[in-house]
């Protein structure tokens, strides 16, 4: 289950941002990897320009929750989104900042997995498995941000999360069989 949820303009932009407390983070193929240093950045639009895909593993609270915040570039507006790490451990970050026609948008993507075929996720033990006549629930919680104070107050909920654990910067792609 992968909770795809895209984010355009107007808080999409050149200089818009994405905070998220991360334990690891991965690129997702060799064209992502040369770009991991700018993962959490964004340009504006850009004709050809080729999707770059980051997986993470997300730091969380206590209680096993975690969020990500957009915020656009002034840091007046952003969308935030906070879930448990119980229900959805993993996150998956598309950047998509091709020409606006060919859909300049970027996706913050909650996850029980990554976006790789269900063959490769079931040999790494991420595909969930839901007994006949049982129920799984998921819970996500979308905020909207206006003015800098209350951008700030929801950028400072990630980085307390985040606190003084270092990421794990992985510059290469994991090796997985995708056929």
């Amino acid at each position: 289950m992968i909770y795809h949820t895209n984010f355009g303009a107007p808080l999409l932009g050149k200089g818009a941002k994405l905070h998220a407390a991360l334990k690891k983070i991965t690129p997702m193929n060799e064209h992502a990897g040369k770009s991991i240093d700018t993962y959490a950045t964004y340009e504006g639009p850009t004709r050809g320009f080729i999707e770059q895909v980051y997986l993470i593993d997300p730091l969380a609270d206590q209680d096993g929750v975690t969020g990500a915040v957009l915020q656009n570039a002034k840091g007046n507006r952003a969308a935030s989104m906070q879930w448990s790490t119980k229900q959805l451990p993993y996150l998956t970050v598309w950047k998509n900042t091709a020409a606006v026609e060919d859909g300049y948008v970027t996706g913050i993507e909650p996850a029980t997995g990554y976006p790789y075929n269900r063959k490769v996720e079931r040999a790494a033990g991420r595909v969930p498995k839901l007994e006949p006549g049982k129920t799984r629930r998921f819970t996500l919680d979308f905020g909207l941000h206006r003015g800098d104070a209350a951008v700030k107050t929801a950028i400072k909920k990630i980085r307390s999360l985040q606190g003084t654990q270092k990421i794990d910067v992985q510059t290469k792609p994991p090796a997985v069989n995708n056929p």
